[in-house]
């Protein structure tokens, strides 16, 4: 579904933008970090954004995913992350009912095919819930080819994990 995934992020980013506003920190918003590095004389570390300005910090939260910048500047010799074969298609779905009681998490399956759904919020004025949910597919390195570099807002094609779940009830 297009614009799931970025709506699942948001709401991450929220919590964290919540909490450090209310620690008093500042905040940049729509610039992304080309550098960082430690800076061994203090406790702080420099950022180098991609807009040209820079700052010196306490602290830096890394939530810019799988190809973090922040991770490979603490972890230059780490390398890219490795194709391990599983696939996760996800989406969200708005029900009119608590799923779960608003406060579980529903996993069912094997290490090697499982479904994943959870409650990301309810809203009690409408009575409706937006709920993730997750098909996890492991098809083994070997078995596909590595697909593209993430995607969060590429569209699935329901054909490709459908079938892997087609006799579950």
């Amino acid at each position: 579904l297009p614009g799931v995934a970025p709506m699942v992020r948001k709401a991450l980013h929220d919590v964290l933008l919540a909490a450090v506003q209310r620690a008093g920190a500042p905040v940049r918003m729509g610039v992304g970090v080309k550098t960082i590095a430690d800076d061994a004389r203090s406790d702080e570390v420099e950022v180098q954004c991609t807009d040209g300005t820079s700052g010196r910090y306490d602290l830096v939260v890394g939530a810019d995913g799988i190809h973090s910048v922040v991770r490979r500047a603490f972890y230059p010799d780490e390398g890219a992350p490795k194709w391990r074969g599983g696939l996760l298609y996800r989406a969200t779905t708005r029900s009119r009912t608590k799923l779960l009681g608003g406060r579980s998490m529903l996993w069912a399956g094997y290490a090697s095919r499982k479904f994943v759904a959870y409650p990301i919020r309810y809203n009690p004025q409408t009575g409706e819930s937006l709920i993730n949910w997750i098909c996890d597919l492991n098809h083994g390195p070997d078995e596909i080819p590595a697909p593209p570099r993430e995607d969060w807002s590429r569209i699935g094609n329901r054909a490709d994990f459908l079938p892997a779940f087609g006799g579950w009830n």
